[in-house]
């Protein structure tokens, strides 16, 4: 179930250079909060924490091309595409500076390559549950047997990229060679967050 929450601001498609970006506004002032879902996930499930930060400062939630009611457009959905247009959109917003990247997941490496790319407009980063870029080559080092080839079966069906690549899921190996490619972090207070498994 979605939470309720209290009207945006605004909330509109936003033309970013190729496609629209359906996003939504809360409460005002500077800095603005800038929330980034996960891997194909829809802005709604920031919801319930939007109230608290609306009170007390600009926030913005949108959904990534392809996902949600954003158009996936013509041009490719991968990191560095996705920085772009979130650089654009917040451009188009003329959303209060500085700006604090929340990514969740497959979010922060949305915001990471976002914030290298645009460092002078970042105030700060929070990574919530964002794996590294080589988390998954560190994972196959220590694997052997029945497990690793367990493990190789599941990135062949879950992480090949197909020949004619189109949503995010499909860029994610290319997102994760541009992270390595990418430029430093500016030097902005960032933050990890991550949840105990059980």
């Amino acid at each position: 179930k979605i939470p309720e929450i209290s009207t945006p601001k605004t909330e509109n498609l936003i033309d970013v250079g190729g496609r629209k970006l359906d996003c939504c506004v809360y409460g005002s002032n500077s800095p603005t909060v800038v929330l980034v879902s996960g891997l194909e996930a829809p802005q709604v499930y920031w919801n319930s924490v939007i109230p608290d930060l609306a009170a007390q400062t600009t926030v913005v939630t949108y959904d990534r091309a392809g996902v949600g009611k954003s158009e996936i457009g013509n041009l490719p959905a991968h990191g560095e595409q996705s920085a772009k247009d979130l650089q654009a959109l917040l451009a188009k917003l003329d959303a209060p500076k500085p700006y604090i990247l929340v990514g969740h997941s497959y979010g922060g490496n949305v915001v990471r390559l976002c914030a290298s790319m645009y460092p002078d407009n970042m105030g700060g980063l929070i990574l919530e549950d964002t794996q590294h870029e080589d988390v998954l080559d560190e994972m196959r080092k220590i694997l052997e047997g029945k497990d690793l080839e367990a493990f190789d079966q599941l990135m062949a069906d879950r992480f090949s990229t197909p020949e004619n690549p189109k949503t995010e899921a499909d860029y994610r190996n290319m997102t994760r060679e541009q992270l390595r490619k990418s430029k430093p972090l500016p030097r902005i207070p960032f933050m990890v967050l991550s949840s105990a498994g059980r």
